[in-house]
């Protein structure tokens, strides 16, 4: 979780995101994460309105 604050990842807050190499690359503000699918599991994303 601490790889996902130091990317800028928030609750209600815009990320990108992306699969890389089978990994989730979440983040923002050019900052980003990989994380693997353990962790992406606990990952929820949904499209802004």
């Amino acid at each position: 979780m601490s790889r996902l604050r130091k990317a800028g990842v928030r609750p209600n807050m815009p990320v990108a995101i992306a699969r890389v190499d089978g990994q989730l690359m979440v983040g923002r503000d050019g900052e980003a994460a990989q994380v693997d699918d353990e962790v992406a599991s606990h990952v929820f994303v949904a499209r802004p309105a």
